[in-house]
């Protein structure tokens, strides 16, 4: 019954993966108002979109791996430094391959569904406020306060992990309960 140990392994870390997002076209509808989506793709060049894009995932990637090897280190499951380590540049690696794959349409991508909920006048606005002191203060802080801010989530779903595994311990000894034994299907 090794496979349900597994189970409940692989269950009680699948709260910590992300959710499927949506499809989204790699182009604009033929419906869109492409003065839109050209207005948006300049606007997210000049927040430097792709740059932000994979420094956002860098982060996230980094923030999930610590909070995930923290709680196995309080749990008395801590790996040795160096298979960390090794396993952190795996996920790096496999983040940065994500996002230079994402590099192929996300700009594409989000300036078709900024297009559909802002005119192209509103992009030039957006455009325009983003010269704003005060704005150009928040582009640059909201880059350094990301880490702490999703430390909240990641600590809050570290600490429902422990609750979460005796949840799925007990719903997998209760289902083996109800199982037939293997002397009653002779």
């Amino acid at each position: 019954m090794i496979w349900l140990a597994l189970l409940a392994s692989t269950a009680a870390t699948a709260s910590e993966a992300p959710i499927a997002a949506p499809q989204v076209a790699s182009k604009a509808e033929p419906t869109q108002d492409f003065a839109a989506v050209e207005a948006a793709v300049r606007l997210l060049r000049s927040q430097d979109y792709e740059k932000q894009m994979e420094e956002a995932a860098l982060r996230s990637a980094n923030a999930s791996f610590d909070t995930m090897f923290e709680h196995y280190a309080q749990e008395g499951s801590a790996l040795p430094a160096d298979l960390v380590d090794e396993i952190r540049l795996v996920i790096l690696n496999n983040t940065r391959d994500l996002v230079e794959e994402m590099k192929k349409t996300a700009l594409n991508d989000a300036a078709a569904i900024y297009a559909r909920y802002f005119t192209a006048a509103e992009i030039n606005e957006l455009m325009a406020l983003q010269s704003h002191p005060v704005m150009k203060k928040v582009q640059q802080v909201t880059r350094r306060m990301m880490p702490e801010l999703m430390q909240i989530g990641l600590k809050t779903a570290a600490a429902r992990q422990v609750e979460l595994k005796a949840k799925i311990a007990e719903t997998i000894e209760s289902w083996q309960a109800r199982q037939p034994n293997e002397s009653d299907k002779s």
